[in-house]
């Protein structure tokens, strides 16, 4: 994760913010300008620091950014964690197609 937010902190192709509380750093988020819809994430958000409306400014960063440059923006959400699915949906956004993680052992043997 740490070498992903580096190289979008220093691409211009991203918009990145951070949150601070008391000279430290809380959270970030970025917006992929690369296209014309936009794509948001990853954003993080410390876990002590979580349930302050953190989260809920480094969207509202980044949306706001997005508003007079792209024709859109989406975003990819891991299902299981319904705070942030709840944030997004009070933000206007919308379900369009769920997506599964899913991770495991590989089969021994040859598949054919």
């Amino acid at each position: 994760m740490i070498g992903l937010l580096s190289m979008m902190f220093s691409s211009p192709g991203f918009y990145c913010v951070v949150a601070e509380n008391e000279g430290r750093i809380v959270g970030s988020n970025c917006l992929d300008e690369r296209s014309i819809v936009s794509g948001v994430g990853s954003i993080t958000v410390d876990p002590n620091a979580q349930n302050l409306g953190v989260g809920r400014k480094l969207m509202k960063a980044v949306m706001d950014r997005a508003q007079g440059h792209a024709a859109g923006i989406r975003l990819v959400q891991a299902a299981f964690h319904n705070r942030s699915l709840s944030l997004y949906a009070a933000l206007g956004f919308d379900v369009r197609e769920p997506l599964s993680c899913m991770q495991g052992r590989t089969l021994q043997g040859t598949t054919r």
